[in-house]
C-alpha cells in the first residue's frame, strides 16, 4: 500500500514538473513572438515614388516593418543629406508635411527615409524626384486667324509641358464657352465654337483650370484675342461713270 502511494506521488510530481515546464516554454514562445512582431526590420517609402514631381505642401509617407520610434525623410542634391521632416510618434506608419517651396524649383533631388528605434536603424533605397512649383503656360492658335469669319472655329492650346489630361482647361470667349474636342497629345488640347453672324466683335480668349502632371494650375491667361468679322464687304463703283461712253482710240 505504501509503495502504491509512493508511486502515485512520484507520478503526480512528474506530471506537475512536465506541466510547469510546458507552461514555461509556452510563455517564452509567447514573449518571443510578441518581441519578434514588434522588432524593427525595415522601412518602405510610399510617397513620393521614384520620378515623382512633388509641389506645394507635400505629404511624405512611409511604413515600417515592426515598430519604430521615428522616421526621418532626407533629400540630397549636392552630395550632402538635408533633413526634410521627421515624425517622432512611435508606430508603423509615418507621415509628415513639407512646404516644397522652401527648396529650389526644377531641380532633381535624391530622397530617402530612415527609421529608428532604441536598437535598430534602417534606410530605404534612394529615389529620384523633381520639385515642380511652376505653373504651366499656354499659347492659342485659331483654325481661322483673326479677322475670323462666322462658322465653326477650332482653338488649339499648346502648353509648355505635359498636362494632366483628366483636367480639361476651361476656355471662354467673352461670355461663350469652347467645347472640348480632344487632347491630341499630353501638351496640346483642342476645342471648337460655332460663331453666328450675330456674334461679331472683339474676343478675349480666357484660359483657366488646366493642370500640369505635378498638379500646378495654370494662371488665368487672357493674353490671346481675335476679331470676329461677319460683315460682307461693300463695293462702291467709282469709274467709269454710269451711262457714260468710252472712246477707244486704238487704230
Amino acid at each position: 500500500m505504501v509503495k502504491k502511494n509512493l508511486f502515485k506521488k512520484a507520478t503526480f510530481m512528474k506530471n506537475k514538473t512536465l506541466f510547469l515546464s510546458l507552461m514555461i516554454v509556452l510563455v517564452a514562445v509567447g514573449i518571443w513572438i510578441t518581441l519578434a512582431a514588434g522588432e524593427l526590420t525595415g522601412v518602405t517609402m510610399n510617397a513620393p515614388l521614384n520620378g515623382a514631381y512633388p509641389h506645394g505642401i507635400y505629404v511624405f509617407n512611409a511604413t515600417t516593418t515592426g515598430d519604430a520610434d521615428n522616421v526621418t525623410f532626407y533629400y540630397n542634391s549636392s552630395g550632402s543629406w538635408t533633413q526634410i521632416c521627421v515624425n517622432d510618434t512611435p508606430g508603423i506608419e509615418f507621415t509628415c508635411s513639407y512646404n516644397t517651396s522652401g527648396i529650389t524649383d526644377g531641380v532633381d533631388y535624391i530622397v530617402n527615409t530612415t527609421a529608428r528605434n532604441d536598437t535598430s536603424e534602417f534606410s530605404t533605397t534612394s529615389i529620384g524626384i523633381t520639385i515642380d512649383n511652376t505653373a504651366p503656360t499656354v499659347t492659342v492658335a485659331l483654325s481661322d486667324p483673326t479677322p475670323t469669319k462666322a462658322g465653326n472655329v477650332t482653338f488649339t492650346l499648346d502648353f509648355n509641358e505635359e498636362m494632366n489630361q483628366t483636367q480639361a482647361p476651361t476656355v471662354k470667349l467673352n461670355e461663350f464657352s469652347v467645347t472640348e474636342i480632344e487632347w491630341p497629345s499630353s501638351t496640346q488640347w483642342t476645342g471648337w465654337y460655332n460663331f453666328t453672324t450675330e456674334t461679331e466683335g472683339n474676343y478675349t480668349i480666357n484660359v483657366t483650370a488646366a493642370k500640369d502632371t505635378a498638379g500646378n494650375t495654370i494662371v488665368e491667361d487672357t493674353s490671346n484675342w481675335f476679331v470676329l468679322d461677319t460683315t460682307e464687304p461693300d463695293i462702291t463703283h467709282s469709274s467709269p461713270d454710269n451711262n457714260s461712253w468710252i472712246n477707244n482710240n486704238t487704230p
